[in-house]
């Protein structure tokens, strides 16, 4: 019984830590940015497996 609580929690320790480096990363459309009118910021978005873009 030991050995399977035990097993659960690194289950859970592994999972946990795998979500913690995801990043979240916002994209925002502008009238007028730097770069001319109706721009996203920003422009170029380099994004890992996980990461959650809006």
């Amino acid at each position: 019984m030991k050995k399977l609580i035990a097993a659960l929690a690194l289950g859970a320790a592994v999972a946990t830590v795998g979500a913690a480096g995801a990043a979240e990363i916002e994209v925002t459309m502008l009238n007028k940015g730097e770069k001319g009118a109706m721009v996203f910021q920003p422009d170029f978005v380099s994004a890992a497996p996980g990461d959650t873009i809006r």
